[in-house]
């Protein structure tokens, strides 16, 4: 009896064990958002720059940039309308021009100038008749500059020029002439074509900055 009593009592010790040991429960795997990739930042890569540049260069008159227009029908080398657009190769390989010479440079040239009351005008030159005319080239070696001749005159000159085209502009000073400033820019422009190709010649178009001048038209100067 005290056999069977012992016998049952740690059968009861062994049951309550066994129930009293129960394992960790197991977590269920939280769903958590995916880190944040890394995205290696690049250095922004400088603007391009532009293959050549323009600007104007005018000899300082009267303390004042001046530019003068005027008119002589004898000789287009009149120094006080004269002035230089500068053309700089801003790359390390040779760049191909039209010579201003011919049909195919000599309308490449212009300007843009707004005066004092805020119009803007656009200066081009005259039409023009050759008696020799063919496609002839120019180079810039990298670096280098390229200097064009500019006399501001209206009126066309005897087997030199045909004049620029500035009717409204001298409209517009005569109109006023209490305030003759201006702002201009260069622009240089080569259209491309069968001729530039096959020459291997730049296309395309550049403007220079605006800068701010005083203009001074003498009274010989005629609209073209």
């Amino acid at each position: 009896m005290r056999i069977l009593i012992s016998l049952i009592a740690v059968a009861l010790v062994t049951t309550s064990s066994i129930m009293a040991f129960q394992p960790p429960a197991t977590k269920a795997p939280e769903n958590k958002p995916p880190a944040p990739k890394l995205v290696e930042k690049r250095a922004q890569k400088p603007a391009k720059k532009p293959p050549f540049s323009i600007d104007v260069a005018i000899p300082l008159r009267n303390k004042s940039s001046r530019i003068r227009i005027n008119s002589n029908s004898k000789s287009i080398n009149n120094i006080r309308s004269h002035f230089n657009v500068v053309l700089t190769n801003n790359t390390d390989k040779p760049i191909k021009l039209w010579q201003e010479w011919c049909s195919w440079g000599y309308y490449n040239l212009s300007f843009e100038i707004i005066d004092a009351t805020g119009k803007k005008h656009t200066l081009t030159k005259g039409d023009m008749v050759w008696t020799a005319n063919f496609p002839d080239t120019l180079t810039i070696p990298p670096h280098k500059h390229r200097v064009i001749d500019v006399y501001f005159d209206p009126t066309p000159q005897s087997g030199v020029g045909s004049g620029w085209k500035m009717d409204s502009l001298l409209k517009a000073i005569k109109v006023n002439r209490n305030n003759r400033d201006i702002k201009m820019r260069p622009v240089f422009q080569i259209m491309p074509d069968n001729d530039s190709k096959e020459h291997k010649v730049w296309t395309g178009s550049i403007k220079g900055e605006y800068q701010e001048y005083n203009i001074f038209v003498a009274r010989n100067a005629k609209p073209s």
